[in-house]
């Protein structure tokens, strides 16, 4: 086990440590790579990685107060899956009703996600791994977002 600050500095240095790695990533006519993450332009969301002990992940998460604008507007997100799918393989998650437990509360959203499991951001040794896993998987993401991105601001 880390004390509480060692588990920071170590999280503080994997995510310095992406950020290096995005910023070898080619990008035509820009400077260094920039995830989209919560930029989407789309109240309620993001695009983001996590990562922890145990596993990481890439997601694409609506999140709203109610609970109805969370079906509709992932309702629409299916009625376009074959398009996201275009970008998306199949191991890809697609889940209505997703429930993120926090300390201090629990709240749902709806995600598109895929983990990758026993990889943990606090050993030396997996890092690349989860490192290629997160850019080869969000720039998935991201293409499919692009794809559908004007239409979701249209109708949410």
């Amino acid at each position: 086990m880390f004390s509480k600050e060692e588990s920071v500095r170590i999280q503080k240095e994997f995510w310095d440590a992406f950020e290096l790695r995005t910023a070898k990533i080619p990008v035509k006519g820009r400077g260094k790579k920039r995830w989209i993450l919560s930029r989407t332009g789309i109240k309620g969301m993001v695009l983001k990685f996590e990562a922890d002990k145990k596993s990481a992940s890439v997601i694409w998460e609506i999140y709203y107060k109610k609970p109805e604008k969370i079906d509709e507007v992932f309702e629409l997100l299916v009625s376009y899956k074959a398009v996201i799918n275009e970008f998306l393989d199949s191991s890809f998650v697609w889940e209505e009703d997703y429930r993120i437990e926090t300390f201090d509360a629990m709240y749902s959203c709806a995600r598109i996600y895929k983990t990758i499991d026993n990889v943990s951001m606090f050993k030396d040794k997996d890092r690349n791994i989860i490192f290629d896993f997160f850019i080869e998987n969000m720039s998935k993401i991201e293409d499919a977002f692009n794809e559908i991105q004007d239409i979701l601001k249209e109708k949410i």
